[in-house]
C-alpha cells in the first residue's frame, strides 16, 4: 500500500509541471487501521481565482481502490498534459 500512495503522490507532484495546474493530497486514517486518500485538483491556472465547478475530486477510502486512483491521475496528466511538456 505504501508504494501505491508513493506512486499517487509522485503524479499529483507532476500535476503542476505537466498540466500547469495545482493539486494536493489529504490522506485520513480510522481506528480500525481503514486508510483514505484524497486527490483535490484545480481546474484553472495558477493566479485565476477557482469557482466551485473548478475542481476535481478523486476518492479512494479503501486500500483496494487506490490502483484505480492511481490510473485515473495517470488518465488525467495524459488527457490534460500542456504540449510544451509534452
Amino acid at each position: 500500500m505504501k508504494k501505491l500512495i508513493a506512486e499517487i503522490e509522485e503524479l499529483v507532484a507532476e500535476i503542476p509541471h505537466q498540466c500547469g495546474l495545482t493539486a494536493s493530497t489529504t490522506r485520513s486514517f480510522g481506528e480500525d487501521g481503514w486508510q483514505s486518500l484524497q486527490v483535490q485538483v484545480c481546474l484553472v491556472p495558477p493566479g485565476i481565482e477557482p469557482k466551485r465547478d473548478d475542481w476535481l475530486f478523486l476518492h479512494a477510502n479503501e486500500e483496494h481502490h487506490f490502483s484505480g486512483l492511481r490510473d485515473r491521475l495517470a488518465q488525467f496528466i495524459a488527457e490534460h498534459r500542456r504540449t510544451e511538456a509534452a
